[in-house]
């Protein structure tokens, strides 16, 4: 027999599927169990043989105590629920059947002749999972689920009729009456009925005679939970209808039930006082044919009364009208309104802690409301008699009615409603404005007229509303010119209502506002239309003077809103460089930047400059604190900056009064302007962009860094600096110089050459918000090679192969070391060969040929998967003998590493999968010596491992105790 076969044989992969299918895992079990039969475990393990890739007729032998709740039901048979459920499929990660339905109801049926049974004889009763033995009589019994006939499957019906004993109305008919509805219900349980003790309802009220309304605790059935094996349910805590059955002929149910199909029936209860029974209804209304809001509102009507049959009966009438709940009125005690203010005769306002009816809440079983809080309007009803539909669609229409209350002092109802717009029939800006009238006053006739003129005419549009706005909403007052202040505003402006907080929604909070003095408030208007060039948010009084002051944003004149410009514009007051050319020429910049702020100049008082440090004449670096300018944040009102801590160069202005020729003669991107706290000179910070690529590129960052290190040797200096110089687009051709103390754990390799790892780690990016630069391969372990001689250093770097991070200094030997990649020869990088070969110092089977076999297929495998490896035996746990193979005995084990799959570069380490994954550990006899046959067996393996039928192999181990080698491999078949 050839080797192949050999091997194949040997691991008994499935001649039929030519792979471990179902039957294989069932096979590995066979003597993990039995049911000391040997009939009974011929006739399961032959059905599970047949498996293969279809577990719908395959058996188990179930232990009587994985089932509880074991119920007598007729001779010879049991209901039981079984704690783990039946196998569906094989799960490869926790090297166990996967199953479901656990805790499912299944029936034992006992076997009267054990060694008489038959596949057919099981097919034919129903669908069999398994077999068990009572521990106690020692019957064995079939476990069962008898699918329905009608579905073939276990549908609503057979959840239904496997309860069947554990309820009982105490009438035979009404029984079968509800089981027949049961077992009809097959795919749809909207129409089943079930039996529900009386105890499952509470606040339960007489309706009229035989009538009566009910809190049903459960709710209705919706479906079945296979999770928790039983009926998943809606609507719990529902208002029902109880009606009394007429059983004179109990037999006549079927008629009765058919006379209230009007309404949907849950069920039958039976009172336990009276013993009358009672069909459980859905309180549905008549016109709706559904459980409209019209029911929710008739079934309180016994919570709430107005004292007065008239309100009463009109509240009612509306509730029984509307489907719509927004559309109905209701009882609104006195103590649901607050902030009650007289406005007129028999009128007054308030606000309504509740707020009115949207919508009903399933879940809570109450009316959902939004809008808290809301001012409403109260109307004295001078006679409650005339209260009719009629009367209300007659002020509807300039009225949104919500309820009617009663003053407990003066006993006078009132409607509670809210006065629609005429305009907009609805309650629009205007209206809010107009609720708060008498809530502010600016002590000036002329001027609460023109504000509430602005407010009333408002409806949909809040652009050109004015408000009245206390002098204590501005802070940072600062006088700008004659009768003109800049201040900052505490609330912003007015954009939208909020109606869930009821009041106005604003934004721009401490925006900057202008305030501008009214010289004739009592002809208010023509000086207004004069400032209409700008955004009018309101008028103030500064409490000192007594002036009025109209607040305004001034609006770009070329933008038409405040753009850039006007946000620095605004500011020209808040800075001085103390020369009138420079103050200028940064203005004018800043007056032209409109919509692009990175056009603008800024005045940088020096002390936003840090590390400062000279360059060459006239020329100085520096780190920049705030950064520069990118846009405006309304949130904060300030700039928003990006580039903290930059590097900036700071050049000396030879004449302040030829600035703007300077700048044009400037390359570089200019950000402002700054002056020297000692000398006076005033200088440009310049953006240290390269003049190739006219930007702030990979060469820039370095060259920023030049006069930070040095090797201590020019020619080495230079050459690093000229690979920093070109890398421009890609940080990953320039080397750099590495500290020797960012590199541990120096290893001897062979001459001039050494391993180490390299803490910091390989640069990539520049990463702007750190200012710094971003790097991967922490900890990377890196190859040391001596350079012979550093004035031929160019040369030398054309011979190496690997990947050249920079160099670095033996602080010993004063020797210049080359930092390389340790990369793969073959694939021209660091590939999971070289991760394995690392490692080889860390590891011994202390065996010399097993470790050159482990060796060379590490090193002969550019894929980690493929590889083997030394597995310590302390890294398996609960080790079980199974059987003895052809070479020695086999074990069973968990492995607790599981396999590698990857490289980690994150962690320095090997990324795996299948943690205390199942194994199989096949010794080789008297194998102290390895022996010729034992590494045939495991080479040739090897080499067919990729063969889809054959058993994984992951490595060799050997057992302490024996010091037999094993193999290990996937849990397969023996």
């Amino acid at each position: 027999m050839d080797k192949k076969k050999l091997i194949k044989t040997s691991y008994k992969i499935c001649k039929k599927c030519n792979r471990i299918c179902y039957t294989r895992r069932f096979q590995q079990n066979f003597n993990n169990w039995t049911s000391d039969n040997h009939y009974i475990d011929e006739f399961i393990r032959d059905t599970q043989l047949l498996s293969h890739k279809n577990m719908e007729k395959v058996l188990e032998w179930i232990p009587h105590d994985r089932f509880y709740d074991i119920k007598y039901i007729a001779e010879d048979r049991y209901r039981a629920n079984w704690i783990d459920g039946n196998i569906i499929d094989w799960d490869y990660f926790n090297q166990n059947w996967d199953r479901r339905n656990q805790n499912m109801i299944v029936e034992l049926k006992k076997l009267n002749s054990p060694t008489n049974i038959t596949l057919e004889y099981v097919n034919k009763i129903s669908k069999a999972y398994g077999i068990t033995q009572d521990s106690e009589t020692k019957d064995y019994m079939i476990v069962l689920n008898f699918p329905c006939k009608e579905c073939n499957y276990i549908c609503y019906a057979r959840h239904f009729q496997q309860n069947f004993n554990n309820w009982t109305s105490g009438n035979d008919d009404i029984d079968s009456f509800i089981q027949d509805a049961q077992l009809s219900s097959h795919y749809d349980v909207k129409e089943v009925l079930e039996w529900i003790p009386h105890n499952r309802f509470y606040d339960i009220k007489y309706v009229a005679e035989d009538i009566y309304r009910a809190n049903w605790i459960d709710g209705n059935i919706i479906d079945w939970e296979y999770y928790n094996q039983n009926w998943k349910r809606e609507n719990q805590n529902v208002i029902v209808k109880l009606k009394k059955l007429k059983l004179n002929n109990p037999k006549n149910i079927t008629l009765e039930y058919m006379n209230n199909k009007i309404s949907k029936v849950y069920g039958i209860t039976q009172d336990p006082v009276t013993k009358d029974y009672m069909m459980v209804l859905a309180d549905i209304c008549k016109k709706c044919n559904s459980k409209c809001y019209i029911m929710y509102f008739q079934q309180n009507f016994n919570n709430w009364t107005s004292g007065n049959d008239d309100i009463d009966k009109f509240i009612q009438d509306t509730q029984l009208s509307n489907c719509y709940a927004s559309n109905a009125l209701e009882w609104i005690p006195y103590d649901k309104l607050y902030n009650i203010k007289r406005i007129a005769k028999d009128k007054y306002e308030a606000k309504w802690i509740d707020r009115n009816v949207i919508l009903w809440d399933y879940i809570n079983q109450k009316w959902k409301r939004i809008r808290q809080n809301m001012i409403v309007e109260l109307k004295g009803l001078n006679n409650t008699k005339n209260n009719t539909l009629e009367f209300m669609d007659e002020i509807k229409i300039d009225y949104i009615f919500y309820g009617i209350t009663q003053d407990p002092e003066t006993k006078n109802y009132m409607l509670v409603l809210n006065k629609n717009c005429k305009k907009c029939n609805y309650i629009c800006y205007a209206k809010h404005f107009q609720q708060n009238f008498d809530n502010w006053t600016s002590g000036n006739h002329y001027i609460d007229k023109f504000i509430q003129d602005t407010q009333l005419l408002s409806h949909k549009d809040m652009e050109k509303v004015l408000e009245w706005i206390p002098y204590d909403k501005f802070y940072n007052k600062i006088i700008i010119a004659k009768d003109k202040y800049k201040a900052n505003w505490i609330d912003g402006n007015i954009i939208n209502w909020d109606y869930n907080d009821q009041n106005w929604k604003r934004k721009n909070q401490n925006m900057v506002v202008e305030l501008k003095k009214l010289n004739n408030p009592e002809n208010i208007i023509p000086e207004y239309n004069t400032n209409k060039i700008s955004k009018a948010y309101g008028i103030t009084q500064d409490p000192e003077t007594k002036d009025y002051m109209i607040v305004l944003n001034v609006t770009c004149k070329e933008c038409n809103y405040i753009c850039y410009t006007i946000h620095f514009q605004q500011n020209f007051n808040g800075w001085t460089s103390g020369n009138d050319g420079i103050d200028k020429i940064i203005q004018d910049t800043q007056s032209s930047a409109h919509d692009d702020a990175g056009k603008a100049l800024e005045w940088i008082p020096s002390n936003k400059f840090c590390d400062i440090k000279y360059i060459t004449e006239e020329r100085y670096k520096a780190n920049w604190i705030y950064g520069n300018i990118i846009s405006w944040d309304n949130n904060n009102q300030n700039w928003e900056r990006i580039g903290q801590n930059i590097i900036v160069e700071l050049k000396r202005l030879n004449y302040p009064k030829e600035i703007a020729s300077e700048l044009m003669t400037e390359t570089n991107k200019a950000y402002g302007i700054t002056q020297n706290p000692e000398t006076n000179d005033y200088m440009i910070v310049l953006s240290d962009k390269c003049k190739k690529c006219k930007c702030i590129c990979y060469t820039i960052h370095f060259q920023q860094n030049f006069n930070s290190w040095t090797s201590g040797n020019d020619d080495i200096d230079r050459i690093i600096q000229d690979t920093q110089l070109s890398a421009h687009d890609d940080a990953g051709k320039a080397l750099e110089w590495i500290p020797s103390n960012r590199i541990y754990d120096i290893k001897y390799i062979t001459e001039d050459r050494y391993k180490a790892n390299w803490i910091n780690g390989n640069i990539i990016n520049w990463d702007n918000n750190n200012q710094n630069w971003e790097r991967i391969g922490q900890n990377t372990i890196v190859e040391l090679k001596r350079l012979n001689n550093p004035k031929e250093i160019t040369l030398e770097f054309m011979t190496e192969v690997n990947k050249v991070y920079g160099m670095t200094q033996n602080p010993e030997t004063n020797d210049y070391m080359i930092v390389l990649s340790d990369k793969c020869k073959k694939c021209n990088h660091a590939c999971h060969t070289i991760y394995f070969q690392q490692n080889f110092k860390n590891w011994t089977s202390s065996n010399s040929d097993i470790d050159k076999f482990i060796q060379d297929t590490q090193l002969s495998n550019c894929y980690a998967s493929n590889a083997l490896e030394w597995i310590p035996y302390n890294k398996f746990y609960d080790i079980k003998y199974i059987a003895k193979g052809g070479f020695g005995k086999v074990y069973r084990a968990n492995w607790i590493d599981g396999n590698i799959i990857d490289w980690d570069d994150y962690n320095q380490n090997w990324k795996r999968i299948g943690q205390n994954m199942l194994v199989a550990l096949k010794s080789l006899n008297n194998s102290k010596k390895v022996t010729l046959e034992f590494m045939n067996e495991v080479a040739s393996h090897n080499k067919v491992d990729s063969i889809s039928f054959i058993i994984k192999l992951y490595g060799i181990t050997q057992d302490p105790e024996t010091k037999n080698m094993q193999r290990m491999e996937a849990y397969g078949i023996i």
